[in-house]
């Protein structure tokens, strides 16, 4: 047990501490409410101003959104092909390999053949177009002359033979609603002939002795499944023509930039 004297002795000594220490603050209470202005005051208006300004070149500057890069017209006749046959359940690269057997171009860049959107194909004669008005204008040129069997677009729908395909000609030579549409008329085909060969040269001509020589042609094309096959020796191809004027009036067969062999019948 700890004797009375030195318990004493500790609470006093403590109650000492505990007054040293008030004291020291009430000491320094007077230094608090005097202190300058700069301790409690908020910054001035232009003090803040300063202090968000940043110079001119440290400014971060939003770049530009890229502008989108617009597909080359062969390109949309390959997507819409492939799109088509998802949407209609085709087998794959069956169109694809059809497309390019109906418009096959030269790609100036690889010497490969890709499908062209512009094309048309009347009377036996195909021409390629640089732009879609102008494919527009030279079978409205040709309707003009009373020519109705026009194959148009990626996969050369026949105008006549397909009055109700599209509601314009500026739907016609839509890449997608080309390629859907021919799609459709495929399997109609296939439903009938049960057989994939039979409904692809079906949908060339139904006349044997053209149907089955674009039959071997798509089947090739398709089962190697190389859809930019070199052109074939001794074929002919000329790029667009130089002037335009020959557009509306349909270049005769002597300026035209792709033959074809005989009319499809589609």
């Amino acid at each position: 047990m700890a004797s009375p004297r030195r318990s004493i002795v500790l609470a006093t000594g403590t109650r000492s501490r505990v007054e040293g220490r008030r004291m020291r603050w009430l000491m320094l209470v007077p230094f608090l409410f005097a202190s300058p202005s700069w301790a409690f005051e908020p910054a001035s208006p232009t003090a803040s101003r300063t202090v968000a300004m940043r110079p001119v070149g440290a400014l971060t500057v939003a770049p530009r959104p890229m502008q989108p890069v617009a597909a080359d017209p062969a390109t949309l006749c390959e997507t819409a092909a492939t799109t088509a046959e998802y949407v209609g359940r085709l087998p794959p690269r069956l169109l694809a390999a059809i497309g390019v057997t109906e418009t096959g171009r030269v790609d100036p860049d690889t010497g490969r053949l890709r499908p062209w959107p512009w094309t048309i194909n009347a009377e036996g004669v195909g021409q390629f177009f640089q732009t879609r008005q102008q494919a527009i204008a030279a079978v409205n040129a040709l309707r003009a002359r009373g020519v109705q069997s026009i194959d148009v677009g990626c996969m050369q729908v026949n105008l006549m033979y397909h009055p109700d395909a599209f509601a314009s000609l500026e739907e016609a030579f839509d890449p997608r609603v080309n390629a859907i549409y021919a799609a459709k008329f495929l399997n109609a085909l296939y439903a009938e002939a049960k057989d994939w060969a039979h409904a692809i040269a079906a949908y060339h001509s139904e006349t044997p002795a053209l149907g089955d020589a674009y039959r071997v042609l798509v089947m090739a094309r398709w089962q190697n499944g190389d859809l930019r096959a070199a052109a074939p020796v001794g074929a002919q191809y000329q790029d667009f023509a130089p002037h335009t004027d020959a557009y509306g009036a349909f270049a005769p067969s002597g300026s035209v930039y792709r033959s074809f062999s005989g009319a499809t019948g589609r």
